[in-house]
C-alpha cells in the first residue's frame, strides 16, 4: 500500500480560536496574584488553566476542577460551562476523546444558558473536529454549521474561514468533493477579504486533495503547487516538505514514478534535517513504494526496511504492520513466496493485536494468494473464505469486491469453472453496486452544491435589491416627481425581469429532472447510461459437437475474448468471425448471446461499441477528435449508425452525453 505524506489537517488545538482575548493580556503569576485578593475566582481559576495547558495537562486540569468548584460556588453559570470546556480540551489533548465529548456537552448546555456565543462557538467546532475524527461526518458537519451561527464574524473574521475548511474536509471524507471544493473556495474568498493569510495553503491543500480524489490532475497539480509557493515564502521547512510530498503523490496516482520519486526524494531531505521520526519513516515508505512500481526492487526493499527499523524504534505498531504488509507485496511482486508469505504473517499477528479489522482481511487475503500460488489449494480457500467474512463483517464493499475476483481467479486456475463463474458475477454485482454508490453521491454532492450556489445567488440578490431601494429612497427625496416616476418604472422592469428569470429557471429545473429521468430509463446508472450487457443466466445446459461443453463456459470464454481482445471495435466483425475465434459455431454463439445475454449479436455488439463511445467522450485528451472520429474509434462504420445506436441504448444523443458527463466530473 502506497502511504502519503499526511497533508494538513485542522486541529482542535492550532487553527480555531488559538487564544482566549482575555488571558492574551496576563500572565501566570499576575493571575495567581489577582486570585489571591479576588472575591470571584472561578474566572480567574479558568484564564489559568487555559494558560498553562500547553506547559502541563496535570496542572491545567487541577485548575479547571478549581475553577468547576468555585463557579458551583458563586453560581456562576458562565464560568461552569467555561471550566468544564476547559476539562473537555485537557482530555482532548490527551486523545481521550469519548470524555472530552461528554464534557463538552455539557459545557454546552451552561455556555447556552449564559448566552456566552463566543464559547458556544468554540466548543461546537472542537466537537465537529473529534467527530471528524470518529468518522462522524455528518455530526461534524452540523456541528461546524452551529459553530457559524454562533461565531461572532464582525469580531473574528479570521476564524469564519478555517470553519469552512473544516466543513469541506468532513465532505472530503464522505466523498462529495464537488461540495468540499465549493467551501474551500468559500474560505478562500473570505481569507482574501481579510489580513491573515495563514489558512490559504489549507484551504488550497483541500482543493488540490479534492481535485485528485476526482481524478482531475491538471487542477489537483495546480492547487498543490499554489500551496507550495506560498510555504516557499512564509512557511516552515516541515510545510514545504509535506506539500512535495503531496505532490510526489498526485503524481504516484497519475502514473508519472519518476517525477514522483524526485518529489518524495525532495520531501525526505527535509523530513531527515527535521529529525522527527514519524515523518521521516513515511518518507522512507513512500519512496520504497515508488521504486517497488518503477521494479527497483533492490532500491524498494532498502528504503522499506529503513521505515520498518524506525517504526519498531518507536513502537508505532499500525505502521509497522503496514511496512511488512508493503514487504510482502514486494517479494509476492518477486515470486518470493516464502518470504512473501513471513511477513504478511507478521503483518497479520500486529493487526489482530491492535485490532484493525480491514487489515486483518488485507492480510488474509495476501496469505490466500501466497498458499494459492503454492499450489496449496484447501489453504488458500479456507483463507479466501476467512478474509470474505471478515471484509463483510466491516462492510467494506471495496474489499470483498476485491476478494470475490481473487476467488473467481482462483477457481478458474484450478479448473473449478463453475465456481469461477459464480464468483466473477459476485464481483460484477458488488462492482456494479460500487459504481452506483458512487454515482448516488455525486448527484447528491451536485445537489448540494447547486442549492449552495442558488442560497449565494439569493444573497447577493437581496444585497443588489437592498441597495437598489436605498438608492431609490435616497433619491426620491431629492428629485422631481418625474424622476421618481421613472425610478419605478425601473423597479417594475427589475421585478419582471427577475419574475421572467424564475421561470426559466423552473423550466430549466424540470427539463434536467426529465434528462435525469431519461438517463435512468436508460441504462445501467446515471453516469454512463448504459444497459447491462449480463442478465440473470438461464440455467440449462447444451453440449455442442466441437466439445466445447455447457452454455456457461462458452459464456465464459466470450467474456474473456469482449473483455481481452475487444473485438467490437472492428467495424467489419461478424458473427461467423466471432464464432471462429472462439472455436464454436453461429448457433450456440446465438443461443449463448439470446439466452445468457438476453440480446442478440447486433444488439450487444452495439450496446459495446456505445460503451466504447461512451468512454472516449468524457476523455478530455480526445477534444481534438469530432463525434465522427469518435464513431469511427469505437467500432462504427458510418455517423447515422452510432447516432441511431447511441439514442437506441442511452436515451441520449452523443454530443448532449458528453456535455452533460463532463459537468458531472
Amino acid at each position: 500500500m502506497f502511504q502519503f505524506t499526511p497533508g494538513r489537517v485542522l486541529f482542535i488545538f492550532g487553527w480555531l480560536f488559538l487564544i482566549h482575548p482575555l488571558y492574551s493580556q496576563n500572565t501566570v503569576d499576575s493571575l495567581l496574584n489577582k486570585l489571591e485578593y479576588s472575591k470571584n475566582k472561578s474566572p480567574l481559576y479558568n484564564l489559568l488553566a487555559e494558560a498553562v495547558i500547553e506547559d502541563s495537562l496535570d496542572l491545567s486540569m487541577l485548575y479547571a476542577r478549581q475553577a468547576l468548584i468555585y463557579a458551583d460556588k458563586e453560581n456562576n453559570i458562565r464560568e461552569k460551562g467555561v471550566a468544564l470546556f476547559s476539562i473537555a480540551e485537557v482530555f482532548s489533548y490527551n486523545f481521550e476523546l469519548d470524555s472530552a465529548v461528554k464534557y463538552y456537552e455539557r459545557s454546552l448546555t451552561f455556555l447556552n444558558e449564559s448566552g456566552d456565543h463566543y464559547y458556544i462557538s468554540y466548543t461546537l467546532n472542537n466537537l465537529g473536529w473529534i467527530y471528524n475524527y470518529f468518522g462522524k461526518y455528518r455530526d461534524a458537519i452540523h456541528s461546524y454549521s452551529e459553530c457559524i451561527r454562533h461565531l461572532d464574524t464582525e469580531k473574528y473574521p479570521e476564524e469564519l474561514p478555517n470553519v469552512f475548511i473544516n466543513i469541506g474536509n468532513a465532505y472530503h471524507h464522505l466523498g462529495s468533493y464537488n461540495t468540499a471544493i465549493g467551501y474551500f473556495h468559500r474560505a478562500i474568498a473570505k481569507i482574501r477579504d481579510i489580513k491573515d493569510k495563514t489558512s490559504l495553503p489549507i484551504a488550497f491543500n483541500g482543493l488540490g486533495l479534492a481535485w485528485k480524489y476526482l481524478s482531475n490532475y491538471d487542477s489537483a497539480f495546480y492547487y498543490y503547487k499554489m500551496m507550495l509557493e506560498i510555504d516557499k515564502k512564509t512557511g516552515t521547512p516541515l510545510d514545504v516538505a509535506i506539500d512535495l510530498g503531496n505532490i510526489g503523490a498526485l503524481y504516484f496516482d497519475w502514473g508519472q514514478f519518476e517525477q514522483s520519486y524526485k518529489f518524495h526524494l525532495e520531501a525526505t531531505r527535509i523530513f531527515l534535517k527535521e529529525g522527527n521520526k514519524n515523518n521521516i519513516s513515511v518518507a522512507y515508505n513512500n519512496l520504497g513504494e515508488v521504486h517497488k512500481a518503477l521494479g527497483n526492487y533492490d532500491s524498494s526493499l532498502y528504503y522499506l526496511n529503513m521505515a520498518l527499523k524506525i517504526d519498531l524504534e518507536t513502537g508505532m505498531e499500525n505502521n509497522t504492520a503496514e511496512r511488512y504488509n508493503n514487504i510482502g507485496d514486494l517479494y509476492f511482486a518477486q515470486q518470493n513466496f516464502v518470504m512473501a508469505f513471513t511477513y504478511y504473517q507478521l503483518a497479520l499477528e500486529i493487526n489482530k493485536k491492535i485490532e484493525n479489522p480491514f487489515n486483518i482481511a488485507l492480510n488474509l487475503h495476501n496469505l490466500a494468494n501466497v498458499w494459492a500460488e503454492r499450489g496449496e489449494s484447501q489453504k488458500a480457500e479456507e483463507l479466501f473464505f476467512k478474509s470474505l467474512k471478515k471484509a463483510q463483517d466491516i462492510q467494506s464493499a471495496s474489499m470483498v469486491s476485491r476478494i470475490y475476483e481473487s476467488l473467481s481467479k482462483f477457481y478458474a486456475n484450478t479448473n473449478r469453472f463453475a465456481l469461477a463463474y459464480k464468483y466473477h458475477n459476485y464481483y460484477d454485482e458488488i462492482r456494479d453496486s460500487i459504481f452506483k454508490e458512487e454515482n448516488k453521491k455525486l448527484l447528491a454532492d451536485m445537489q448540494a452544491r447547486h442549492e449552495l450556489d442558488q442560497k449565494e445567488k439569493a444573497i447577493a440578490l437581496l444585497n443588489a435589491e437592498n441597495k437598489l431601494r436605498t438608492d431609490e429612497a435616497r433619491q426620491y427625496r431629492n428629485s422631481t416627481y418625474f424622476f421618481a416616476l421613472a425610478l419605478l418604472v425601473i423597479s417594475v422592469s427589475l421585478i419582471v425581469m427577475i419574475y421572467q428569470f424564475n421561470l426559466r429557471k423552473k423550466a430549466y429545473k424540470k427539463l434536467v429532472q426529465k434528462n435525469k429521468q431519461l438517463a435512468q430509463s436508460g441504462g445501467l446508472n446515471k453516469e454512463t447510461v448504459i444497459r447491462s450487457a449480463k442478465q440473470t443466466p438461464v440455467k440449462i445446459k447444451i453440449e455442442n459437437g466441437n466439445g466445447n461443453g455447457s452454455l456457461e463456459i462458452l459464456e465464459e470464454k466470450l467474456n474473456r475474448y469482449l473483455d481481452s481482445e475487444k473485438p467490437f471495435l472492428n467495424p467489419n466483425l461478424t458473427m461467423k468471425d466471432m464464432a471462429a475465434q472462439l472455436a464454436t459455431n453461429t448457433h450456440y454463439l446465438s443461443e449463448v448471446i439470446n439466452q445468457k445475454f438476453g440480446n442478440n449479436f447486433t444488439g450487444l455488439i452495439n450496446e459495446l461499441r456505445v460503451q466504447e463511445a461512451c468512454r472516449l467522450l468524457v476523455d478530455e485528451t480526445n477534444d481534438h477528435l469530432t463525434i465522427e472520429s469518435i464513431a469511427n474509434e469505437a467500432g462504427f462504420n458510418s455517423k447515422s449508425a452510432f447516432n441511431n445506436s447511441f439514442k437506441s441504448v442511452t436515451g441520449l444523443t452523443p454530443s448532449y452525453y458528453k456535455k452533460t458527463a463532463r459537468a458531472k466530473k
